[in-house]
């Protein structure tokens, strides 16, 4: 089954992901590291599970979902930036981001202020105090 979730709820569930790595920041900075949480022998942590997953979404869709088939999510989302710091810059890519940095760079607003993504008004404050834009 291929459900096409075309302004869909996609943003707000990955809105879920993203509130979860904000908290995670949060956390981070007074020594608790919520990021590395797993569970039941999981090889990935928890948080960028969420973030690949819906990274894909956007990137490489569709992505597969456990009972309502195939899901596209054909607008960008937004729960990539402070994730992809963290996974990437910090842990020096510890873990692959197969999807995660590609989707960061879709919702990043341009130089003019301009998103091609939702995000032109919402959270671009996430690429202010998270991504390594150099150069």
């Amino acid at each position: 089954m291929e459900i096409n979730r075309e302004g869909g709820d996609c943003p707000h569930a990955s809105g879920n992901v993203n509130a979860f790595a904000l908290a995670a920041e949060v956390l981070w900075h007074r020594g608790i590291d919520l990021y590395a949480t797993k569970y039941g022998g999981e090889d990935v942590p928890r948080i960028l599970k969420g973030a690949e997953y819906f990274s894909k979404s956007n990137v490489d869709p569709p992505v597969e979902t456990e009972d309502s088939g195939n899901i596209t999510c054909d607008r960008i989302c937004y729960a990539y930036e402070v994730a992809y710091n963290h996974y990437k810059n910090r842990l020096d890519e510890v873990y692959p981001l197969s999807y995660l940095g590609d989707a960061a760079e879709k919702v990043r607003p341009a130089a003019d202020g301009v998103s091609t993504g939702d995000n032109a008004k919402f959270l671009p404050w996430t690429t202010l105090t998270h991504a390594d834009l150099s150069p």
